[in-house]
């Protein structure tokens, strides 16, 4: 993308105000200002997180602070903005250079990546890192072989995003040969999620219960990945391991 000094992705308008000394609580310190609009017509919640990338210290280990807190989430009314100052330890007037760079990552919207040029700050990267329900659904494998040899089916898939480290995977499950299972009160599945490299990079097990009664049942796979965005998963299987 061309460095350019606001950008705008899902009606929402980022902007470089300013950087120099502000008030924040008590104290004075050297801080970013950002302009966040919301050029969409209802109310949102904007989560901001932001870390410094400094040419003579690297990258900070220190806290960073907000005002107002968009760590927790702001609502901004349609068509409103707000005017937020950033520092961070570590950080002075007397360090800051041009080469210096600041990541914004606004969860399950898109990560941002600001360089100082000629004493100005530009958006010089724009990464969309929204994963959809139907994207996660799309890599899920079953086995229907080894479903049908335990007269058992898995049927109709949901998923539901929480972020883009978790999701939930919600499973229907069918006694279909209640003979073959009577022998099986307890019937343990597995679910095994790999990236493109074809590492595992999860498992998660869940046990199906076959009491004689329930014939139909909704399970939940409750999953998070810290370490690994959803976007690098390449194929979820799940299948009865017995």
């Amino acid at each position: 993308m061309n460095p350019a000094t606001s950008i705008e992705f899902e009606k929402i308008r980022l902007e470089v105000i300013k950087e120099g000394m502000v008030s924040l609580g008590w104290d004075r310190k050297f801080a970013i200002t950002l302009r966040i609009t919301n050029q969409n017509n209802q109310t949102i919640p904007v989560i901001l997180r932001a870390e410094y990338i400094s040419v003579s210290k690297g990258l900070l280990d220190g806290g960073c602070e907000m005002s107002p807190r968009m760590q927790s989430g702001e609502k901004l009314l349609s068509d409103s903005f707000v005017d937020v100052k950033i520092s961070f330890d570590g950080i002075k007037k007397s360090v800051v250079s041009d080469g210096d760079r600041m990541k914004l990552y606004i969860p399950q919207v898109a990560s941002l990546l600001l360089r100082r040029d000629n004493s100005q700050w530009y958006f010089v990267e724009y990464i969309d890192i929204r994963i959809r329900n139907y994207e996660i659904k799309g890599k899920i494998e079953q086995f229907e072989g080894i479903e049908e040899r335990l007269g058992i089916a898995f049927q109709n898939f949901s998923v539901s995003v929480k972020d883009e480290h978790s999701f939930e995977l919600y499973v229907e499950t069918l006694i279909t040969d209640e003979d073959r299972c009577k022998d099986s009160p307890k019937i343990p599945l597995q679910l095994v999620v790999y990236d493109y490299d074809n590492n595992v990079i999860h498992t998660q097990g869940l046990n199906l219960y076959n009491n004689g009664y329930s014939i139909f049942q909704v399970l939940i796979f409750t999953v998070s990945i810290s370490d690994c965005l959803l976007s690098n998963i390449s194929k979820i299987r799940i299948f009865p391991s017995i």
